[in-house]
Order: structure tokens, then C-alpha cells, then sequence
């Protein structure tokens, strides 16, 4: 799949919107070929939960919170126990904790 193959270059590089956006076009590609059968559609599941867990790595490199929870969230779906999907989700977690608790300590010194 290439766009798969130059999704993977872009994080590397910093470029986390325009990686995000071809991972999205992985999801979109993927989430209608609902008729697949066997090892084509263990592929399908495997190639939903990594694009679904990519995006939400981008989005949490660039602070858009709520978009990484839903992808997290998506990929959990497909695969509940899956550690990247709980890690990254967790991640989520923290860093609106900290957003939380930095407007509560910064209302409360006004």
C-alpha cells in the first residue's frame, strides 16, 4: 500500500498533519470493505487498528487531544486489549489532566 509506505515517512520527519491525513485515507480506503473474508480480512483489522493508532500519535504531537481519543478509542474497538491503543489513550489522559489542572491553578492566582 503506498500510501501506507509514505505515511510512515512523514512522522519521522516532523510532519505529523500531512501523516495524519494519509492514514485518515488508509481508514477511509478501509472501513467500506466490510465483505472481506479469511487472512484478507485479519489484514483489514490489523492495517484499521495501526492507522487508527497512527493518527492518534499525530494528534497528540500536535495537541489535538480529543481527535487522538477518538482514534484510540476507534483502534480499541477493534482490538480492546491492545497495549499501544491503552498507552496512547493514557497519554491522552495526562496531558488534559495537566491542561485541567494548569486553567484551575491559573484561575485560582487571578
Amino acid at each position: 500500500m503506498l500510501i501506507g509506505q509514505f505515511a510512515i515517512v512523514f512522522p519521522q520527519n516532523g510532519k505529523y498533519k500531512i501523516a495524519s491525513g494519509l492514514y485518515k485515507r488508509v481508514i477511509d480506503f478501509l472501513k467500506d470493505e466490510t465483505d472481506m473474508e479469511g487472512d484478507s480480512s485479519e489484514k483489514r483489522r490489523a492495517l484499521l487498528l495501526a492507522a487508527h493508532l497512527n493518527v492518534a500519535m499525530c494528534a497528540l504531537k500536535c495537541d489535538e487531544h480529543l481527535e487522538a481519543k477518538k482514534h484510540c478509542d476507534e483502534g480499541l474497538e477493534i482490538e480492546p486489549q491492545n497495549v499501544k491503543g491503552l498507552f496512547r489513550r493514557g497519554q491522552v489522559c495526562v496531558c488534559v489532566c495537566v491542561c485541567v489542572c494548569v486553567c484551575l491553578w491559573c484561575a485560582c492566582t487571578c
